[in-house]
């Protein structure tokens, strides 16, 4: 089955791209929406020991009391550059309203920053962003 094969999220030629990339600008980002959903990683667990691949990414979604999570609007980038990672991720697993999880999944060593988004059917985004290392 597909699942058992790894999945490459972001590429040696990715990653070496955003190494070399200048500092990306101070984005100015607004306070979330009242009532946006909200995103709560599971895993991986990020602390300020560097991660092993394979990784597992588990994430879970909450809309307000007024909406649900439209599992459609789930996007996934990579760093400064905002290399959309979403497809390779939806092309492994099923976005659900409640969340996502993916195994076996395999990032090259350094720094690396994943921008995730979910937006719920009042058109409110949420969003959380993940810095970690991988070893």
């Amino acid at each position: 089955p597909a699942a058992a094969q790894p999945l490459l999220l972001v590429s040696e030629e990715e990653a070496a791209r955003e190494r070399a990339a200048a500092p990306a600008a101070v984005v100015a980002r607004s306070a979330p929406q009242p009532g946006a959903p909200t995103i709560k990683v599971l895993a991986p667990l990020l602390g300020s020991e560097p991660l092993g691949n394979p990784i597992r990414i588990e994430l879970v979604f909450a809309a307000g009391p007024d909406a649900q999570i439209d599992p459609a609007s789930f996007r996934a980038q990579y760093g400064a550059l905002r290399i959309d990672l979403t497809n390779r991720i939806v092309a492994r697993v099923t976005v659900e309203r409640t969340g996502l999880k993916v195994d076996n999944v395999v990032i090259p060593s350094g720094n690396h920053r994943l921008l995730l988004r979910i937006a719920d059917t009042r058109a409110r985004t949420g969003e959380v962003e993940l810095r970690f290392a991988v070893q």
